[in-house]
């Protein structure tokens, strides 16, 4: 992936190096610009390590049946009301 910067520069971004100790995404975009198959295809790549833990934050939903695909827990979110979920409690473990 390579990043734009304000001043014109890239940056090369390779999420699967094992030396990059970055473990945060943002996916953003347009409806139906693929923001959920780049998030589909990374978490399948990545959920192929065993030592790899993730949170997935997705306000609509779409990704329960992943979740279980995986064996995680899904917790379910509305914009109308707090969750009581904290996802850095799990990183803490």
């Amino acid at each position: 992936l390579l990043l734009h910067r304000l001043d014109g520069s890239l940056h090369a971004f390779d999420q699967f190096d094992r030396r990059f100790l970055a473990y945060n995404a943002l996916i953003c975009g347009k409806t139906g610009s693929g923001k959920s198959v780049l998030a589909n295809a990374l978490s399948s790549a990545l959920m192929q390590d065993p030592c790899v833990r993730m949170i997935k934050i997705d306000v609509g939903g779409s990704y329960k049946k992943e979740c279980e695909v995986f064996g995680g827990v899904a917790v379910d979110f509305r914009l109308d009301r707090p969750s009581g979920v904290n996802p850095f409690a799990a990183l803490a473990e």
